[in-house]
């Protein structure tokens, strides 16, 4: 298929291309026909070697990695907490709890604060 010929730095460009295609199959679907898509690139992408620091590409390759990582969650599109359980310890599951519990908090406290807003929104357009 040829991916396998794609240097770091155009691999970039195609990584994104491909994201936007699919997003927009999602949007207008069997608009943009697609032979292969992210699932198909992600593993293609497995077999490029990437440069580690002081190699002649570690910069573009820096950079590929960390946008396939982006590609994963969909640019923050979609959230990212696969957790593999049976690989993490005690303490490691101890530790993601207590990450689970603050965002359960932040959550609590942003529908308090909506609620809030929502409240002075209601007062400041209350009839008198």
């Amino acid at each position: 298929d040829g991916l396998n010929k794609i240097g770091t730095d155009p691999w970039l460009g195609l990584l994104m291309n491909v994201l936007i295609m699919e997003f927009n199959n999602l949007l207008f679907p069997r608009r943009y026909p697609i032979q292969w898509g992210m699932k198909e690139a992600l593993v293609s992408i497995k077999e490029l070697p990437l440069d580690g620091p002081g190699g002649d590409d570690f910069h573009c390759s820096l950079f590929l990695a960390t946008h396939i990582i982006y590609a994963l969650g969909a640019y923050q599109s979609i959230k990212t907490k696969e957790i593999d359980f049976d690989t993490l310890s005690i303490s490691e599951l101890e530790l993601y709890i207590l990450e689970l519990e603050a965002e359960i908090i932040k959550c609590k406290n942003f529908i308090v604060s909506k609620g809030r807003d929502k409240e002075l929104a209601e007062s400041v357009f209350k009839k008198k």
